[in-house]
Order: C-alpha cells, then structure tokens, then sequence
C-alpha cells in the first residue's frame, strides 16, 4: 500500500540514463512539458562539433540558460568540483564559487550555485550554501545525512 502511494506521487517524474545532444534539449522539454529539469552532470551531457572541452562546457551552459529561459523552466545542473578544490576540503577550506571543474561560465551563467559539502570534523553533517546567486541573499543550512535513506535532516 505504502510502495503505491510512493509510485503514484512520483508517476509525474521521467528518468533517463542516455543524455540527447544538448541541440536536441528542446524536443525532451517539448514532449514532457516539465517545469524542472536535473541534468546529473553537466559533464555527461554530447555537443557535436565541440571537441574542445572548454568550448563544448561553454555551449552547453549557454544553451540550457538559454532553455531555461524560452521555456521558463528551472534546470539544476549538476557539476563535480575540481581537484583543486578537492585538496582545499580536505584542509579544511570551504567551497568558493569557482570550484567546479572547467571553466568558469558556469558561475557566469548560473542564477544561483549551490554547495554541498562534508563537514571535516563530523562525516553525517553536511553544510548546502549558496555559492554565488544573482538576485537574493544568501543561505547556510546545516544538516544531517542518513546514508541508510540517502536523505537529509535538518539540525
């Protein structure tokens, strides 16, 4: 009964593990009509005629601001942070907005970035923050990670 009740309120969700041409975006958003897309990441997403990693990572985030904006849909993009970044965590250093790996059109481009990041001195608490937003302010929460249900909880 419970599994039901799950399935039913996430019937309206579509999940796909083979990412189109970020030219043909347009017919996925056409044909299920969302009001918010999770692109899980931005790195995995094909651009013909881009071979170059920087020019190909600069069309697509050009291309789903663009997206985002046509169809007035919020797009989550999902990116890694660089190695870079990566040592800086690990002594003990924050996120910046300009830790993501490539180039920086993502924070160029992003109405709002936000970090998720381990606390260095406890591996259950997790810090999501703005990175960088364009027009509000910015936040900090600090919650709890139940790896058991892959979900959070406020401290």
């Amino acid at each position: 009964e419970y599994d039901q009740y799950l399935k039913e309120g996430m019937n309206h969700i579509s999940v796909t593990d083979d990412s189109p041409d970020i030219r043909d975006y347009h017919k996925i958003i056409e044909t299920y009509n969302p009001k918010m897309l999770v692109i899980d990441t931005i790195d995995t997403i094909p651009a013909k005629y881009y071979q170059e990693e920087y020019e190909r990572q600069n069309f697509i985030i050009k291309e789903l601001k663009s997206l985002a904006n046509k169809y007035k849909i919020i797009i989550f993009g999902i990116s890694h942070i660089s190695k870079y970044a990566a040592q800086q965590l690990e002594n003990g250093e924050r996120l910046g907005i300009h830790s993501f790996k490539g180039n920086s059109v993502i924070e160029q481009k992003a109405d709002k970035v936000i970090g998720f990041e381990q606390q260095s001195d406890n591996e259950k608490i997790r810090i999501i923050s703005t990175l960088g937003t364009r027009d509000e302010s910015p936040f900090e929460v600090r919650m709890t990670f139940n790896y058991e249900t892959f979900s959070f909880e406020q401290l």
